[in-house]
């Protein structure tokens, strides 16, 4: 029951209810049951969470470090899976994103819980991105790669198209421009294609097509203001994208969409 409550409230500030998040979140810590230590460790999670999508990371991590460490002592792999792979999404430097990627990548693979077993390909993307973070483009390369044949072999579609997208992602700051393009225009067409037949929540396309156009408009000179409009037209409602660590890339596709004559920056600032 701890668990559950403490589920609801991760729902609630997506809707905007952020008081009423840490109001059920302050009810499931005083429930029965809320102290032994899989409901402790969850709550801990929840709470960092909670604190994460509220954009306070360096108030979250430290009790994702305690629910790791809790879970490592009670030998509760996909617990201690789980909490390292927080501890790299709210770590501040990408070296730290890293190396906890890494810790939390080495428990998965060395656990006999399929619970935990089942993190590894999605924690191979998460290294693959801290790789990029920290400029590490080979290591991500390879990150992505084996991502993808893990994904393959799992028939996750999702996933192996974000690992293409990754790829494609490296091979450009490799200077492998041309494979990059080609990569990227294939999987804009299976998004397009998804979006077709409404294979996919809008939500999913939107996102994973407006990080493809992103990279179009880096790879496409004459083309790029298009791409630039396009990514913020499909990111606009992405509420990730509004976090601050993002300003950056959000103005530089500003900075190439106002090229066009019709580009009309209200619409993106919009709430």
């Amino acid at each position: 029951a701890p668990k559950l409550e403490a589920r609801i409230s991760l729902t609630l500030p997506m809707q905007g209810r952020h008081y009423e998040a840490s109001r059920t979140l302050c009810l499931a810590e005083a429930m029965p049951g809320a102290t032994q230590p899989a409901a402790a460790i969850c709550l801990l999670m929840y709470q960092a969470r909670l604190l994460h999508q509220a954009e306070k990371a360096t108030d979250a991590f430290p009790l994702v470090i305690r629910a790791f460490h809790f879970a490592r002592q009670h030998s509760m792999d996909e617990l201690a899976v789980d909490a390292a792979h927080m501890v790299a999404i709210t770590a501040a430097e990408p070296d730290a994103q890293v190396r906890w990627n890494e810790t939390a990548l080495d428990l998965a693979r060395n656990s006999a819980d399929p619970k935990a077993t089942a993190w590894i390909s999605v924690l191979h993307n998460n290294l693959a991105q801290a790789f990029i973070a920290d400029s590490q483009f080979t290591a991500a390369l390879n990150a992505f790669n084996s991502c993808r044949e893990l994904a393959l072999a799992e028939n996750n579609s999702i996933v192996e198209r974000g690992a293409r997208w990754g790829i494609a992602r490296a091979l450009r700051s490799l200077g492998q421009t041309t494979e990059a393009l080609a990569m990227q225009q294939q999987v804009l067409s299976e998004y397009n294609q998804l979006e077709e037949t409404g294979a996919l929540p809008v939500e999913l396309i939107r996102m994973g097509r407006g990080l493809v156009h992103e990279e179009l408009a880096q790879l496409c000179s004459t083309e790029a203001p298009n791409h630039a409009a396009q990514a913020l037209e499909d990111l606009k409602s992405c509420k990730w994208w509004r976090q601050a660590k993002y300003w950056d890339r959000w103005w530089s596709l500003v900075r190439l969409a106002e090229q066009l004559p019709d580009f009309n920056l209200e619409k993106f600032t919009q709430n």
